[in-house]
């Protein structure tokens, strides 16, 4: 995985210090570290780095775990995660990371040029309504004016960075995602291992086949910035692909026996919650499979408020404090805690 060795050089240059630098205790003489031939050292303060890494961001996970009682809501989903698998559901906030704006940033953005107010936006923001957000800017905008600035924020490959950079190493199966840039599909290929298929929700009756085949699939839940026909943005987009022949309800009942694992998505009131939402009250709680994800916690009254509402989609948080923690490093620290006995990410155990 190319991107550590980047990391692991931006280490060394931010720890030097006359012409030393200290790795895991050990002191390495900058000059002998890159020298192109000396395989010896470079390999030696590589592998010290990485096991540095490896500690910091495993207690690191264990100090979140010992919150709200994610302990052992984290052992199950590891052992999920170990004997059956899980599937990753991928929201904007992985791709921030990689220079790509948050969906409500676009929209606060996007707005700037409409004659629409900041209170209209915000009002409609602040009740979960992104498609009537959506629908709103797209109306306000000229013809072509909306596609035009989506292709120019999502449509463009932007350097790959983060902890979604791990993703290979990690799942190698099916992937959901609602975002509309190419992170995904790029951190796979980078990694030799491109997806057998790259679809939309649409494809819902072959989506189910070529899961139960094993292949890898990328589902992009809501299309592509680059490619209007199959998007779903704006409400009329959403009533058109989805509502009609209940498309949702079909793509999420071929995995209501599949857990789930959301990250970097803001899990607000919106379609995929209020789908999974009407599939456990037709199932029963107990009678789907339940669902996970990486939630940042801001008071005791947010987290019990979000608890309620996640629950009634079979969605389990695991709490890390907002004021304590950024999104990437928790990410990163219990993605190395999920598959901390493999240690996939680092191709074995150091």
């Amino acid at each position: 995985m190319e991107f550590l060795k980047e990391q692991f050089h931006e280490s060394l240059y931010a720890e030097i210090k006359d012409n030393k630098i200290i790795i895991a205790n050990s002191a390495f003489d900058v000059s002998q570290l890159l020298k192109e031939n000396d395989h010896t050292a470079y390999e030696t303060a590589f592998s010290s780095w990485k096991n540095d890494k490896k500690v910091e961001n495993l207690l690191k996970a264990d100090e979140v775990l010992e919150l709200f009682g994610n302990k052992q809501r984290f052992k199950k989903l590891k052992q999920n995660y170990e004997n059956t698998g899980v599937i990753p559901f991928v929201g904007a906030g992985m791709s921030i990371t990689s220079g790509y704006l948050g969906w409500t940033d676009f929209l606060k953005e996007l707005r700037t040029e409409t004659r629409v107010t900041e209170s209209e936006l915000d009002n409609l923001l602040d009740d979960g309504l992104f498609e009537e957000a959506a629908q709103k800017l797209y109306d306000d905008l000229p013809a072509g004016a909306f596609d035009e600035s989506l292709d120019n924020y999502f449509g463009i490959d932007e350097d790959l960075s983060g902890p979604i950079q791990y993703f290979p190493k990690l799942f190698d199966s099916c992937i959901i995602t609602t975002n509309f840039d190419s992170v995904l599909k790029r951190v796979y290929d980078v990694e030799n291992k491109s997806f057998s298929l790259v679809c939309t929700a649409k494809q819902t009756t072959e989506i189910g086949r070529i899961i139960s085949s094993g292949e890898s699939i990328l589902i992009k839940l809501h299309g592509d910035a680059r490619i209007k026909r199959d998007r779903v943005i704006t409400l009329s987009e959403y009533i058109n692909a989805y509502e009609e022949e209940d498309t949702l309800i079909k793509l999420f009942d071929i995995f209501k026996h599949k857990t789930m694992l959301f990250l970097g998505c803001s899990l607000t009131c919106d379609r995929t919650i209020k789908t999974l939402q009407k599939i456990v009250d037709k199932e029963g709680p107990e009678n789907v499979a339940r669902h996970y994800a990486f939630v940042p916690c801001y008071s005791d009254e947010d987290r019990l408020e979000k608890r309620d509402y996640l629950a009634r989609a079979n969605i389990y948080p695991i709490w890390y404090e907002a004021e304590k923690f950024t999104h990437d490093e928790v990410i990163e620290s219990l993605l190395f805690k999920l598959d901390e006995e493999n240690d996939s990410i680092f191709g074995g155990k150091l």
